[in-house]
């Protein structure tokens, strides 16, 4: 059994854009098959892990009203002390700086983030496989951002296949007053008279598009898209005033509720971040990441 007496580690936890996600049907095991292209961005939720040999019970702190039932991180912990056979406590402390049900991933970060942080306290006891084979049954996200910080993500997510990220390009990322629940999305989606009206890109192709073609060319979309705006109309406006901002490539990240817009790095324009930012709750310039954040330890007694 492994021990320690108290260790501290910080580690960030970077959100994510899904720059194309195409919802391709509903699996046997009843989750939803897809095709997404995701990238990390320069957006983190701040995590402290602590570990205390004295202590048993799991703690959170700073993840607002979201319950211990549906807390990842918390569930991040407790899958990591079963996995390695650890008594010790755990104490996590968060500064959310990603927003809730906005589509860009920050609970599967924040559970991916407490798995590497465990596992760095505890000298590795799981290896990469095991550390991802925790994640998946965590959450269908978990798992990219144990892996890398750009990649083609199918299946229900589980199927990650990196790619070299774009560094030429930077991110505007707006979020409306509201949240969106994933769950409800879904079924949203699935009730959707309409014939989705995107044609279908391979995997191959995406990286294709997305490597070699500037984003005014991506023919990428969002499955989730034609159903959130029928739901909130309201958004129709915020995907207006991206696109007449000139940007090359405007979307949705995940579900919603946050918009992107993608330009090349050289053509930034801060006078659009501050026009927006006077009508939208969250404004967000971000930078593509090239690999996942790294942990930093902060003292071991």
């Amino acid at each position: 059994m492994l021990s320690r007496e108290k260790t501290t580690v910080s580690v960030l936890a970077p959100a994510k854009l899904n720059l194309h996600l195409d919802i391709t049907g509903i699996r046997a095991d009843g989750y939803h098959e897809l095709i997404s292209l995701f990238q990390m961005i320069s957006l983190y939720d701040e995590l402290t892990v602590s570990c205390e040999s004295g202590k048993h019970a799991i703690e959170t702190e700073g993840f607002g009203r979201i319950p211990r039932e549906r807390n990842l991180a918390y569930k991040a912990a407790a899958a990591f002390k079963q996995a390695v056979g650890i008594t010790a406590g755990v104490r996590i402390r968060a500064r959310k700086n990603i927003p809730v049900g906005a589509g860009l991933g920050g609970g599967s970060s924040d559970a991916a983030a407490v798995l590497r942080a465990l596992n760095d306290v505890y000298d590795t006891p799981l290896s990469d496989e095991e550390l991802a084979r925790l994640g998946r049954d965590l959450g269908s996200d978990v798992g990219f951002f144990l892996n890398c910080a750009c990649a083609i993500v199918t299946g229900r997510g589980e199927s990650i296949f990196p790619v070299r990220p774009r560094l030429d390009l930077e991110y505007l990322v707006v979020v409306p007053g509201f949240s969106i629940n994933t769950t409800e999305a879904y079924a949203w989606f699935d009730g959707w008279p309409s014939p989705a009206p995107y044609r279908s890109v391979s995997p191959a192709e995406l990286i294709s598009l997305y490597t070699s073609t500037p984003p005014n060319r991506w023919p990428f979309f969002n499955s989730f898209l034609p159903v959130i705006l029928h739901r909130y109309p309201e958004m129709d406006s915020l995907l207006c005033d991206l696109k007449a901002a000139g940007d090359e490539y405007v979307g949705l990240s995940g579900s919603g509720s946050a918009f992107f817009a993608v330009r090349p790095l050289t053509a930034s324009s801060p006078k659009v971040k501050q026009r927006l930012t006077g009508t939208y709750t969250k404004v967000i310039k971000a930078l593509p990441l090239s690999a996942p954040s790294k942990i930093i330890p902060l003292h071991i007694d």
